[in-house]
């Protein structure tokens, strides 16, 4: 398959540079909003708060929405500056298994929020199986397809190429 040959040096293609910028301000604008979040998380809370797993679980997920945001910015720069250098084939599939594995992690905050709300002891064992089985089901079929998802990633991103 013939590919487009790379522009002159200080040069790039405008077909390339358009949606690669309108992600890159996109992920930075998101990850710039979360640190003021995760200051107020922090110094809004006292020593015991921290201590609860809510907020440990809260306090994870906004950093990995960080550091999600520094990898966004890192991989569009990269392509909008140097388009025909290759990418990290390992950058990449952490970017998106980050990206894939962090909504079921916020889904599991919110899961340990029901189970807050209805405590196993004093709720009937038919309602907590009304609610929790599906979570439960939910949760593992989904991570069972994104766990599929990112071996088949990685044996397509590897094929015929050297480890990074």
């Amino acid at each position: 398959m013939p590919s487009i040959p790379p522009p002159p040096p200080g040069f790039t293609y405008i077909a390339l540079v358009t949606p690669c910028l309108k992600l890159l301000m996109i992920g930075a604008v998101w990850a710039a909003a979360l640190v003021p979040l995760l200051v107020q998380l922090l110094f809004l809370s006292n020593s015991n708060v921290r201590r609860q797993p809510i907020f440990l679980m809260n306090a994870f997920s906004v950093t990995m929405g960080i550091v999600v945001g520094i990898m966004n910015i890192k991989i569009y720069a990269t392509l909008i500056l140097a388009p025909a250098d290759d990418f990290p084939t390992r950058t990449l599939l952490a970017y998106l298994g980050m990206i894939l594995f962090l909504p079921v992690f916020m889904d599991c905050i919110l899961a340990f929020r029901l189970y807050v709300v209805y405590p196993p002891r004093t709720t009937p064992k038919t309602q907590l199986a009304a609610i929790f089985i599906p979570i439960i089901i939910f949760k593992i079929v989904r991570t069972a397809n994104l766990i599929v998802f990112m071996v088949n990633s990685l044996g397509y991103c590897t094929m015929d190429k050297p480890e990074d």
